[in-house]
């Protein structure tokens, strides 16, 4: 986007939000609040209409909003509906799942029990689907799934996403 589209630019602090329904009509309308950081950022919207105040409505605007870190740089955001981790531990709690990756994948499962020897069969089911998660994407825990790219990738493709169309089938 070139930056004469731009209305105003700049660091903003999320204030408040909510999506409650208004009494008085009924309607739905989630919003939220920032605290500007900068006076001249008003200064480039006090000129705007707003809502209640044209026929219309209001302008419609296009908004994004990345959160910084104390380290002045973007936080980085998971892609998917909660964090990798927490769908590989979901996953490893899903029945179908040790007995849909034996077929599946067979290869990274042989080695994967291979690897474990003798100890493989003391593990219980959900156990076994977290160490072949874990031996699939070359990681020693589940949490690596949500900063690890290489491995949220190799988890998204091969496992999660093949493992979600075969549920859908």
């Amino acid at each position: 986007m070139d930056d004469s589209a731009i209305t105003t630019k700049g660091e903003v602090y999320l204030g408040a939000w909510s999506d409650e329904v208004e009494s008085s009509t009924g309607r739905t309308d989630p919003w939220f609040k920032v605290f500007l950081s900068d006076r001249g950022m008003l200064e480039n919207i006090r000129s705007q209409d707003v809502r209640g105040k044209a026929k219309e409505g209001g302008k419609r605007y296009m908004l994004v909003m990345v959160e910084i870190g104390d380290d002045e740089q973007p936080v980085k955001k998971s892609k998917h509906m909660g964090s990798l981790s927490n769908v590989a531990a979901i996953l490893c709690q899903d029945k179908q799942f040790g007995p849909w990756f034996k077929v599946a994948n067979n290869a990274a499962y042989t080695a994967c029990v291979n690897s474990h020897g003798a100890d493989w069969q003391t593990l219980d089911a959900e156990d076994r689907c977290r160490e072949l998660i874990l031996y699939t994407c070359s990681i020693n825990s589940r949490a690596k799934l949500d900063t690890d790219d290489l491995a949220a990738q190799t988890f998204r493709e091969q496992i999660a996403e093949p493992f979600n169309a075969f549920k859908k089938e």
